[in-house]
């Protein structure tokens, strides 16, 4: 089992808010209950729902500010773009601020740990065709 990126629990997060015609929050919510559970069956010690519910509306209005710019062609706004592509195919990690020393096994502290660096998992449909 691989914990999602940050792409993969937007890409949930778009099904339930653009297929499903859910609210913005309703959609977070359902997204980040699924990387909850996924998180809970690797035995790692999370974020209270809350928070994970507003890290990941975050990355979703951080992606609306660069669709609405996303026709200016600059140094900037491309700048941006490679900034939230790099970001998204990184680990959507909600473990615990304290996790690697709430973690008693140490092979639980050493997936934790191996899932925090560089991912080689690819997602490229962070932008939408609209």
């Amino acid at each position: 089992m691989k914990p999602p990126t940050s792409c993969q629990v937007l890409l949930m997060f778009f099904h339930q808010h653009k297929m499903l015609k859910k609210s913005v929050r309703d959609s977070a919510r359902f997204a980040v209950r699924e990387v909850l559970s996924l998180w809970n069956m690797a035995h790692i010690p999370t974020t209270i729902e809350r928070n994970a519910v507003e890290k990941l509306e975050q990355l979703f209005d951080r992606w609306i500010k660069l669709k609405k710019s996303s026709r200016q062609v600059s140094i900037t706004q491309t700048a941006n773009e490679a900034a939230f592509q790099a970001d998204t195919d990184k680990l959507f990690d909600i473990a615990h601020a304290d996790a690697v020393t709430l973690i008693k096994i140490p092979e639980d502290r050493l997936f934790l740990t191996d899932q925090r660096t560089d991912r080689k998992g690819i997602c490229r449909q962070t932008r939408t065709q609209e």
